[in-house]
């Protein structure tokens, strides 16, 4: 917020409700202290005082209403009847918005408790309200009147994020309101069942851990208990962020004109019945009614104003239906993110007709694009965040850092696909950006500076750029150091990842001292931040640690330090097995690595077949809690590839084979959904599979996986040349061996070893070098 900004907020009220004024004055001075805290800018609560005490009180009345007209946001509190003053203080608010636009209305009624009758005058100026400013927003307690009033507050104040933490609603760290004190969460079933069971595990798992108790106290296993209030958690953590995200999107229809069908939606949405709110508000009807009314809109020019006001009245029912399809718990996640995007997709296709001003038409495509993202639709929301944009990029000083956001979001989208050169553009313009925003404001911006130099060195390591890569981890540890010089608090944790960073790339091109000392000098950071932070970080460094050390043969240092990480991990597992046991499995994976590696093979196999037991139990939990069926998928699939490695090097072809072909189904499930990203795995197991094959010559079924493995590498090296041309080289090479030694198609075998060779010939690459040695010998000998 700027330093100098001020929102000034008019309080008017009968003296029906001076306790409400004045908790609310509390809040407003709490929320005053937070924003000034925040950023320096401030809120002004102007309060209604009792007119009665002022015999002669049209003088102070017009000071009042002079007042009304600074203020940012009048707001007019009534409960049971609507006074003379308040009335006159409310027109002065409407004719001034009527002439300056501001400032912005909000009309709180408070519920009438048993006994209580609303009088006439009240009656009369609802009805005065429906006609011209939509809905009202009700209150039952000052929870909900905080909370009604921070979603407006937002309205006017576009940085103010709010966040829900321990089913309460929070803002910059401090606890505002209890939803199970707001009405629309309180009658909800679904949050009353999900809070319910939530409290009941909370206590089982409470008591499991404190008191130790044997397993047949409760009917389920304590880990049952455990992994139950997990996916409870989550599945209320969820539910309550699409019901407060559908709060914001009623917060912004009121003191506007609406619909019947937005009225009848938000009464039945504050009742608690979001999936009755979904129900008014059917996609095939708003369809029906905004075909008609283009229809007349296109035809009737004498028309045109009034039912471009309807059509714009369309826009907002699509925009509300996304978020009560949202928070529809009746259906299935699939089902509402289908009317989701139906209604997106409408509200864009209005929007982008009716020509409304960019910055409507890009919200609306940016909250598109943050619904794709969650649901991993990455493709469809590329050519979303593009326009966005494109309509931000007209005004660049108002939306610089606001477009860095969006270029690092698009850079990801871009890597979640493969979509290398894409990545690299959006990375160097976002880089463009932090350094013309760190030049004039270093502290706040040389941290996103690192960061994104951080990320762009990442890019060039995966597509082989590795001296770009180098410049780019350097510069962002110097940027680091500099921060941690002054806040080693804040930036000396990511002081070490940057010395990581920078050991994996010098570990990759064979600089293994000064990837060990870079390594060594991130241990000690860690080990020095284990005694405030967990030991997940000494944990993670000793294992890259050991990665090295096994990487040039120091097989003993590694097997200390991946023992120390697995000691560590698995004590931190016990504690809290759903967080950590994931890890524990990782570094379980590697040390069984090692173990292959020095042939102690026994060890080794136990190791694997712990790790496989882990990711198999993760991968069926989420498959049965329908949070993220594939979550831990790849990973069985992983394990199962690395134990098939081992049994094949012990010659136990069958056991192999078994544990490739489970693989294969795996990756190849996962690549139907998800090509970019798996399609890879499909192909490398393929060519693993092909290599027993011809070891236990069965060279028909090698020549078919060879061949689609291969197929598969080319088609991924016309997009991304610089990862899958050393692929495609070292499949053709495998192939084309195969049919030469098994004399299957001795001369098809030739054309792919000149295949072969002339990739490596063209690439920059560690093992270019020793494919042409091979293959030139190859071809001379036959």
């Amino acid at each position: 917020m700027n330093s100098e900004r001020i929102i000034k907020v008019f309080m008017a009220s009968s003296d029906e409700l001076t306790d409400d004024r004045n908790n609310f004055g509390d809040f407003a001075r709490d929320l005053d202290e937070l924003y000034e805290k925040r950023g320096g800018g401030r809120i002004k609560l102007l309060r209604w005082e009792g007119f009665n005490a002022f015999p002669d009180h049209r003088p102070k009345q017009k000071e009042y209403n002079d007042k009304v007209c600074e203020s940012d946001i009048f707001f007019a509190l009534f409960h049971r009847k609507a006074g003379e003053y308040t009335i006159e203080e409310f027109e002065t608010a409407r004719t001034h918005f009527k002439a300056h636009e501001r400032p912005l209305i909000l009309v709180f009624i408070k519920e009438l408790r048993d006994g209580e009758k609303e009088e006439n005058s009240l009656t009369v100026f609802k009805k005065q309200l429906y006609g011209e400013f939509g809905f009202w927003l009700n209150y039952s307690n000052m929870d909900e009147m905080k909370l009604k009033f921070l979603l407006q507050l937002m309205n006017v104040e576009h940085i103010l994020k709010l966040e829900i933490k321990d089913s309460a609603i929070e803002f910059e760290g401090v606890r505002m309101v209890q939803l199970k004190n707001i009405s629309f969460a309180a009658n909800n079933e679904t949050f009353r069942k999900l809070s319910a069971r939530k409290e009941i595990l909370t206590e089982r798992v409470a008591c499991y851990r404190a008191k130790a108790v044997k397993k047949t106290d409760y009917v389920e296993e304590p880990e049952d208990a455990i992994k139950e209030l997990d996916e409870v958690s989550k599945e209320l953590e969820q539910h309550e962020h699409f019901l407060l995200e559908l709060a914001k999107s009623f917060a912004q229809q009121a003191g506007k004109a609406c619909s019947d069908r937005m009225m009848r939606a938000n009464e039945l949405f504050e009742q608690g019945k979001a999936s009755e709110a979904n129900g008014i508000l059917k996609i095939e009807d708003l369809n029906r009614d905004i075909t008609a009314n283009l229809r007349r809109w296109e035809q009737d020019k004498a028309r045109v104003e009034e039912d471009r006001k309807t059509l714009l009245l369309n826009i907002d029912e699509c925009l509300l239906k996304t978020k009560t399809a949202m928070a529809d718990s009746a259906l299935s996640l699939p089902d509402r993110f289908r009317q989701a995007c139906e209604a997106y997709d409408k509200a864009l296709e209005l929007q982008r007709k009716l020509e409304v001003p960019p910055e409507k038409l890009a919200k609306t495509l940016f909250d598109y694009v943050y619904l794709l993202n969650e649901f991993k639709h990455y493709r469809e929301m590329l050519p979303l965040y593009t326009e966005v944009l494109e309509i931000r990029a007209d005004n660049p000083d108002a939306y610089l850092p606001d477009m860095t956001l969006m270029l690092n979001n698009l850079v990801l989208r871009h890597k979640d696909i493969n979509q290398y050169g894409q990545t690299e553009t959006e990375y160097a313009e976002a880089l463009d950006i932090y350094r013309i925003l760190a030049s004039t404001d270093p502290d706040a911006y040389r941290p996103y500076l690192a960061t994104t130099l951080n990320n762009l060195a990442n890019l060039h390591q995966t597509i082989h750029q590795y001296s770009q890569a180098e410049t780019e981890y350097a510069e962002a540890l110097e940027i680091r150091r500099a921060l941690a010089s002054t806040n080693p608090d804040a930036y000396l944790p990511d002081v070490a990842q940057a010395l990581n960073n920078l050991a994996v790339l010098h570990q990759t091109i064979n600089q293994y001292r000064r990837a060990e000392t870079e390594y060594a000098e991130a241990l000690k950071i860690r080990r020095a931040m284990a005694s405030v932070n967990p030991d997940a970080y000494v944990a993670l460094t000793l294992n890259n640690l050991a990665n090295l050390h096994q990487a040039i043969n120091q097989y003993s240092q590694a097997e200390t330090e991946y023992t120390e990480a697995l000691e560590i991990r698995r004590a931190l597992a016990a504690t809290n097995p759903i967080a950590y046991q994931p890890y524990l499995a990782t570094t379980l994976n590697n040390l069984a690595h090692l173990h292959s590696d020095i042939k102690q093979y026994s060890q080794a196999e136990t190791e694997y077949a712990e790790a496989l037991d882990i990711y198999r139990t993760f991968a069926i939990y989420h498959a049965l809690a329908s949070t993220n069926s594939n979550a831990y998928r790849p990973y069985v699939a992983d394990t199962l590839h690395n134990l098939a490695n081992l049994h094949y090097d012990i010659n136990q072809y069958r056991q192999a084979e078994t544990e490739y072909a489970e693989a294969l189904k795996i990756r190849r499930d996962l690549a139907s959904s998800n090509p970019d990203v798996y399609l890879p795995y499909v192909a490398r197991t393929l060519h693993n599979l092909a290599n027993l094959h011809k070891a236990i010559k069965q060279y028909r079924r090698a020549e078919t996986e060879y061949a689609e493995a291969l197929k598969i590498h080319r088609d991924l090296a016309t997009t991304n040349p610089q990862i899958y041309d050393i692929e495609s080289c070292r499949t053709a090479f495998s192939y084309g061996k195969m049919l030469i030694e098994s004399k299957l198609n001795p001369e098809k075998g030739r054309q792919l070893l000149k295949e072969a060779l002339q990739i490596a010939q063209s690439i920059q690459h560690p093992e270019a070098q020793q494919f042409i040695n091979l293959i030139e010998k190859l071809l001379t000998n036959n």
